[in-house]
């Protein structure tokens, strides 16, 4: 039987009176890559940044390799998560990617992925810099490792993104949108580590626009409307013979 690695119920969040999200529910099996699309609006990100608790969710419930975050409602009703020292030893098991690379400016690359190992998970610096150079080595941007991330191009900075989120080991992969940033030409390096760590077996959650990413590498494909499910898949039938009219609609302007 495969470990569920990521689990997501009935997820609702609001702002301001508005309903983001109106009760998602997926899960994520060892080894799954689950795509997120859907239109501007359609709360991927919010769902994305709800797993690792960067938002609080309203009402549901976050599970990972089996833990579950423990929460409890808050005045108003609302949920707040009540142990933070489990919050935070939840949130290493997560690397989350971001669209705008979130790289420390005034540490060079290899600084900025062997913080976290040192100053979080307790790994010895050199046993750190050990793992950063075979995940920049990984990732294609060996030679900037002494750089700062103002001197890279984007993709390079997104790869030293990625690279950072994978020195803390985590059981989920979570991207956000992670080529939108990127000029045209810098997209495809960045395509290829992604589709380089699924053909891996790393278990990955992705908001994506890139259509043909998410055909070729998910397991399942979950387009959102309106903050629901509107239908979900694997990537051969969600994408190639949608039942939803909406979904179709999604596709053509894609």
């Amino acid at each position: 039987m495969v470990e569920t690695a990521l689990s997501v119920k009935d997820i609702h969040k609001s702002f301001g009176g508005v309903e983001v999200l109106k009760g998602i529910s997926f899960e994520a099996r060892k080894g799954d890559v689950i795509s997120l699309i859907g239109s501007s609006g359609s709360g991927k990100s919010t769902l994305l940044r709800c797993i690792n608790y960067l938002e609080t969710p309203d009402r549901g419930e976050i599970s990972v390799a089996g833990e579950v975050i423990k929460t409890s409602p808050s005045q108003g009703g609302k949920m707040h998560a009540t142990d933070p020292r489990q919050l935070e030893h939840i949130r290493t098991r997560l690397g989350m990617v971001f669209q705008g690379f979130n790289l420390w400016s005034h540490r060079t690359i290899l600084e900025n992925i062997i913080e976290g190992p040192i100053h979080v998970l307790g790994v010895s610096r050199k046993e750190a810099i050990a793992e950063a150079e075979t995940l920049m080595e990984k990732v294609g941007i060996t030679a900037k490792r002494d750089q700062y991330p103002m001197q890279l191009s984007g993709g390079q900075q997104q790869r030293a993104a990625i690279a950072r989120a994978l020195a803390m080991k985590p059981e989920v992969m979570l991207f956000d949108e992670p080529t939108s940033a990127l000029d045209p030409e810098l997209v495809n390096e960045v395509l290829q580590v992604i589709k380089k760590l699924a053909e891996e077996g790393r278990t990955m959650v992705m908001v994506t626009h890139e259509m043909a990413l998410a055909r070729d590498i998910s397991s399942e494909v979950i387009f959102l409307h309106k903050g629901l499910v509107e239908e979900r898949g694997a990537p051969g039938n969600v994408m190639k013979d949608p039942q939803s009219a909406r979904l179709r609609q999604f596709l053509q302007l894609a």
